[in-house]
C-alpha cells in the first residue's frame, strides 16, 4: 500500500512539486473550494464531505499520473472535528485501489503529530475499531501516545482488513507492509 499521507512538504516545495494549498483553509468550504479546483471535481460534486470522500475515491478524470498536494499548514485547523473529517477521507482513500498512486497528500514534519492524534482519535471513536482484533490488542498494550507510528501502521491493517472484509479490497492488495 502506498502512504497517501506523507510528512515531507518542505522538500517538495523544495523540489517544486505538486500544488501548494494555500493558507487560510479554515473552513470545510475553503477546503472543498481548493480542492475541486487542484483536482478538477466533476461538476455534480456536492459540497459536503460525502460527496469529497466519493470523489477522492474515485479520481478517474485526472489521468494516470500523481497528484500532489502540498498543505503548509494542516486546514481547519481551529475546528477539530471538521480537520479530523479531511484528514480521515484522505488516509482511507489510500484503500481504493481507484486511487492507488494518484493522490499523495503531504504535511510538514511539524505537523506530524497533530496529523496522527486526530487520527488515532477518529479512529478509535469507530464503532468496529472495539471487534478489530489489531487495535483491540494494541489499545490493551496502552501504547498509543508512545508509539504513534505504530499505531497507525496498525490501524491501516485493521483499515485494509475491514475493506477486504467488505469487498472494497482485493485480498492480494493488503500485505504485511502495512504492519512491519
Amino acid at each position: 500500500m502506498q502512504e497517501k499521507i506523507l510528512f515531507d512538504a518542505d522538500q517538495m516545495v523544495e523540489s517544486g512539486v505538486g500544488i501548494i494549498a494555500p493558507a487560510g483553509l479554515n473552513t470545510s468550504q475553503d477546503v472543498f473550494a481548493f480542492y475541486s479546483k487542484a483536482l478538477a471535481f466533476p461538476d455534480y460534486f456536492g459540497w459536503n464531505w460525502d460527496a469529497f470522500d466519493e470523489c477522492l475515491k474515485d479520481l478517474s478524470w485526472i489521468g494516470n499520473g500523481p497528484m500532489h498536494i502540498i498543505h503548509n499548514e494542516i486546514p481547519i485547523k481551529l475546528d477539530t472535528r471538521q480537520s479530523t473529517m479531511f484528514l480521515s477521507t484522505i488516509h482511507e482513500s489510500k484503500f481504493y485501489s481507484r486511487t492507488k498512486g494518484k493522490l499523495f497528500v503531504h504535511f510538514r514534519m511539524s505537523d506530524k503529530h497533530c496529523v496522527l492524534d486526530a487520527l488515532f482519535k477518529y479512529y478509535r471513536g469507530l464503532e468496529y475499531c472495539d471487534t478489530n482484533r489489531y487495535l483491540e490488542y494494541y489499545r490493551k498494550k496502552s501504547r498509543w501516545n508512545e508509539d504513534p507510528e505504530t499505531a497507525l501502521r496498525i490501524i491501516d491493517k485493521g483499515l485494509a482488513i475491514f475493506h477486504m472484509a467488505n469487498g472494497f479490497l482485493d485480498e492480494k492488495e493488503v500485505t504485511d507492509e502495512i504492519v512491519r
